[in-house]
């Protein structure tokens, strides 16, 4: 590689821990959990007190000899004048504070809470010193003849004792490393029998393909005699992936040096011939990638390891696949330089950076020997201004009714300075100032970096234009060296109308006559991001939202299986520019399960009339051998007395006849087969 050179230990290592940034967090581990530095630590403070203190009453015995137990009475608090008190006072003082540190780490204290009872024993020490032994209550006969240190010792004792019972140090507080990637199933095939014996036990269930995939990743599923069978794909094979460089995945201008076959070939070089050094620029997206002769799960590491497993940055996600690629973004020497207050740089120009691979196949065969791939970062002076991939929300977002103000996330190709304006101008002049990671070290995994800002001044219904720009190299000491952008970045968010809920449905009372019902909730929606259109969901009380079946336009609406009740559900829209409409659907599900009732029978015009408590269909018959025995569908042995649903109904008047009628509501609720409503008799009671 033209402008490398090898070195065992990267300078770049010890000014950038981390290039590729692993997301942390907060968590609580038990108290016993300590790490042996924090113990090292602790221990080393107590043993250089201690230490001092033995120095300062070792001066006062080198002004005057003494003996043994002079010296420990000295220590505790024992009579002394001049440069011999002075001596008293720090030796004992420190060792007080030495004695704190170790009551602490006894106690399962953090180093700042030892430190802390080591200032309080100090303290206390110096009190009784002072009042009691130094001369404001000198004298036997008081409470501080027992001596300054035992009075600081007790005290602090008493509070590592306290604090350890009150379970003040039950938590403590680390930073945790983790990656999230898609769960795998273990390598190899030798529970792939599982899914056939287990499932063939309980006679319920066959092995599908996700049961036995997930017992092995070599574990596959295939028809044998009409049934599904869970087997070890490719049982005897040990050997481990072949690795080829991928071509195609390299960007205008890069290639291979080799395009061999890892073992055959296992170190390789990216080179840009687009540039003299043939060296990737800095905060640059280049890709690389490789392909498998089989699928395989491939990790990356910048560091030479022992086996795949020691490998730490998983390749494609941790998927089984025969194609591998990734993006990667290296930093400028010129802002390691600038942030290490480094004025020239140590190492040759041109220093090597390697990424080394692994791929392990579903049974486990991983490679031995490492493809590494080697390439330079150009070591040239940046005259290039920064570059802004992408703002968070992206521009034309809406911002709600009634904001005016929205916080944005700036992602730049390298670390900058960035400013905001609502006019268009040069950087310098820019009233606003975003915060921005400045650090090279703060990269994102996509090799960006990111400002966070909050634009202010947001007006409704209309479009807000903003401006950005940014200046490179935040850390050189002269500005003049620093590239700014000379256009800027233009920006709009949209200001909108308040979003409504402009009905909604069912409402009151519903009526049926059989249940589960089937129910549709139904809201609409207009005004806010656009026109209208948002998301909706419904909720009952005490019950998580969700979300309508049909939802994202105007018109929202949701089926639902109900039997009869009261219910009331809470109604929440919202929309592209976080807009929120709320409502509320009430309703009342009364189920009919009982028969009409007929509430008056009489002769009226020539006809025999029949009244009902609820609209009805009516039938009669006047046969008295038959009587109720008819159904709704005779038309034989019955005649209908209303064609429609209604409360009123009529039959011809015959005198001297007996009617059986029968009556049935919407719903179909009737008497019964064999049951009429009413018996009637025709009679004349005209005088």
């Amino acid at each position: 590689m033209k402008g490398g050179k090898n070195y065992s230990d990267s300078y770049l290592d010890s000014l950038v821990q981390n290039i590729i940034p692993n997301p942390e967090i907060k968590g609580l581990v038990p108290r016993a959990e300590y790490s042996q530095d924090a113990i090292d630590s602790g221990a080393m403070m107590a043993t250089g007190a201690l230490g001092v203190g033995v120095l300062a009453l070792s001066l006062w015995e080198f002004v005057t000899p003494h003996t043994i137990s002079e010296f420990t009475t000295f220590v505790m608090g024992g009579e002394a004048t001049g440069l011999a008190a002075f001596g008293q006072f720090v030796g004992s003082a420190l060792s007080v504070y030495a004695v704190g540190q170790i009551l602490g780490m006894l106690a399962g204290m953090t180093g700042d809470e030892a430190n802390t009872l080591s200032y309080i024993g100090v303290a206390a020490y110096a009190g009784v010193y002072v009042f009691g032994e130094g001369g404001i209550s000198a004298g036997g006969g008081t409470i501080f003849s027992l001596g300054a240190f035992a009075w600081a010792v007790i005290v602090m004792v008493v509070l590592a004792i306290i604090s350890y019972l009150a379970g003040c140090n039950d938590t403590r507080e680390h930073t945790i490393s983790f990656t999230c990637s898609p769960w795998q199933p273990p390598t190899g095939g030798a529970d792939c029998s599982k899914c056939n014996d287990e499932l063939a036990a309980d006679g319920l269930h066959e092995c599908s393909e996700y049961r036995c995939s997930s017992l092995g990743a070599a574990c596959r599923l295939k028809d044998s005699a009409g049934s599904n069978v869970c087997w070890w794909e490719n049982q005897n094979d040990v050997a481990s992936p072949v690795i080829t460089p991928w071509e195609d995945v390299l960007g205008y201008g890069y290639e291979y040096a080799s395009t061999a076959s890892c073992p055959t070939a296992c170190a390789n070089e990216i080179r840009n011939t687009l540039a003299d050094d043939e060296c990737v620029p800095p905060f640059t997206p280049f890709s690389l990638g490789i392909t498998t002769d089989e699928p395989a799960n491939c990790r990356l590491d910048s560091e030479s390891t022992d086996s795949f497993d020691d490998m730490q940055e998983s390749f494609s996600g941790g998927a089984y696949l025969q194609q591998h690629a990734t993006t990667l973004s290296m930093p400028g020497w010129q802002n390691i330089l600038d942030e290490a207050n480094i004025t020239e740089l140590p190492i040759e120009a041109g220093q090597e950076n390697r990424v080394y691979i692994r791929c392990q196949d579903f049974n486990g065969n991983s490679n031995v020997q490492e493809l590494v791939f080697e390439f330079c970062v150009s070591p040239e002076p940046d005259r290039t201004p920064p570059l802004i991939r992408s703002v968070e929300p992206p521009s034309g977002s809406g911002v709600a009714f009634g904001t005016s103000s929205k916080n944005i996330d700036v992602f730049v190709n390298e670390p900058s300075e960035c400013k905001w304006s609502r006019n268009d101008m040069e950087f310098d002049f820019m009233e606003n100032s975003m915060y921005c990671d400045t650090s090279v070290a703060a990269m994102q995994p996509d090799g960006s970096y990111k400002c966070l800002t909050a634009l202010d001044g947001i007006e409704a219904e209309q479009d807000n234009q903003f401006y950005f720009r940014c200046k490179d190299r935040p850390f050189a000491s002269n500005d003049s060296e620093r590239n700014a952008m000379s256009t800027s970045y233009s920006y709009v968010l949209k200001g909108t109308s308040s979003l409504n809920i402009t009905s909604t449905s069912p409402q009151g009372t519903i009526t049926t006559g059989i249940e589960p019902i089937s129910i549709e909730l139904d809201v609409r929606t207009i005004g806010g991001m656009d026109n209208g259109n948002a998301e909706c969901s419904y909720s009952r009380v005490a019950y998580l939202p969700v979300g309508f079946f049909e939802t994202g336009g105007t018109v929202h609406q949701q089926q639902l299986s109900l039997i009869g009740g009261n219910y009331s559900y809470n109604i929440s829209c919202t929309d592209a520019a976080e807009n929120t409409a709320s409502s509320k659907i009430e309703f009342n599900i009364s189920v009919d399960n009982t028969a009409p009732s007929v509430v008056r029978v009489y002769y009226d015009g020539g006809v025999l009339k029949v009244i009902t408590n609820e609209e009805a269909l009516c039938r009669y018959s006047t046969n008295a051998t038959i009587k109720c025995a008819f159904s709704f569908d005779d038309a034989v042995n019955s005649t209908a007395m209303s064609v429609i649903n209604t409360k009123t109904h009529t039959a011809s008047w015959a005198e001297n006849k007996d009617y059986y009628i029968k009556c049935k509501d919407a719903f179909g609720n009737n008497p019964g087969s064999n049951v009429c409503n009413i018996e009637a008799r025709a009679v004349d009671l005209t005088p």
